[in-house]
């Protein structure tokens, strides 16, 4: 239940980091996408809990945090036709974060599978 509970608590900082502290530090220029990413992260992690798998809600949590830096650090940043700003931090981030999820299942896959043909 503490794991349960640690998790929900690191995925609450990490989106407050991302939505609030580095957006005041001009890192992003974006207010709603750390919401949606964080409203999918924490949906992701119920689900994993109710499945009680033990590490798809860290490998999210990880995913959530990670996949920004990692945008971050892959971002490049543009100027529209029209000349607004433009920058893919969102889709790296994006991509990172499905990707995590996506390999976080086929790891509590493969550790269910491992567990059965062991007995």
């Amino acid at each position: 239940m503490y794991r349960n509970l640690l998790s929900i608590i690191i995925l609450a900082i990490s989106y407050v980091l991302c939505r609030f502290v580095f957006f005041n530090l001009d890192w992003h220029g974006m207010k709603s996408w750390p919401s949606v990413l964080a409203i999918v992260g924490l949906f992701i992690i119920v689900v994993a809990i109710m499945g009680n798998k033990k590490y798809l809600p860290f490998i999210v949590d990880g995913g959530y945090l990670i996949g920004f830096f990692v945008g971050k650090i892959f971002n490049v940043d543009g100027v529209d036709p029209g000349g607004g700003a433009t920058s893919n931090l969102w889709e790296i981030w994006s991509i990172f974060f499905v990707s995590s999820i996506i390999l976080g299942c086929l790891f509590e896959h493969l550790i269910r599978v491992r567990k059965k043909y062991k007995k």
